[in-house]
Order: C-alpha cells, then sequence, then structure tokens
C-alpha cells in the first residue's frame, strides 16, 4: 500500500511539473502571437489609407490564412512605399 501511494505521489509530481511546462510554453507562444500581431497592426498603420482598404478587403477574403501570410502577400504585390508612405503596387493595370 504504501509503495502504491509512493507511486502516485511520484505520478503526480510529474503530471504537475508537465502542466507547468506546458503552460510556461502556451505563455511563450501567446506573448509570440501579440508581438506578432503588435507588428503586424504596426505596418499596417505604415500603408496609405487607399492601399490599407484593398488589403482590408483582401484579408476578409482570405480568413483562413495567417495574418503575416496575408500582409506578406499583399506587400509582394506592391512596391515599397515612398516618404508619404504611399505604396505603389508592381503590377502595370494598377498604376493607370
Amino acid at each position: 500500500m504504501r509503495k502504491s501511494v509512493k507511486q502516485l505521489e511520484h505520478e503526480i509530481k510529474c503530471l504537475q511539473r508537465t502542466i507547468n511546462d506546458n503552460r510556461l510554453f502556451y505563455d511563450q507562444v501567446i506573448e509570440r502571437q501579440a508581438k506578432r500581431f503588435e507588428a503586424l497592426e504596426k505596418a499596417w498603420r505604415r500603408v496609405h489609407p487607399e492601399d490599407q482598404a484593398f488589403m482590408r478587403e483582401f484579408s476578409k477574403s482570405n480568413k483562413d490564412s495567417d495574418l503575416f501570410d496575408i500582409y506578406n502577400g499583399l506587400l509582394y504585390s506592391f512596391g515599397r512605399a515612398d516618404e508619404n508612405g504611399r505604396v505603389f503596387t508592381r503590377l502595370d493595370s494598377w498604376n493607370k
């Protein structure tokens, strides 16, 4: 009986350690995702409002995608922003 109690106590300690490790892991995941979201929000604020409206509409139709995948895909289709924040597309049809 004492042996089984000690064994159960050991199993409980192992489970508590596992729970604490998992909690730490998921806290880190949440923190990392919060930082990614913050970076994305900051990046969106640097884009011209006209382009931002297009990007938000695009993201609505791609809800299953990760926000950074959407943002990177959109930035790939656009060129770099000029000093006032206006972003020009690399697609000729959009620049007319």
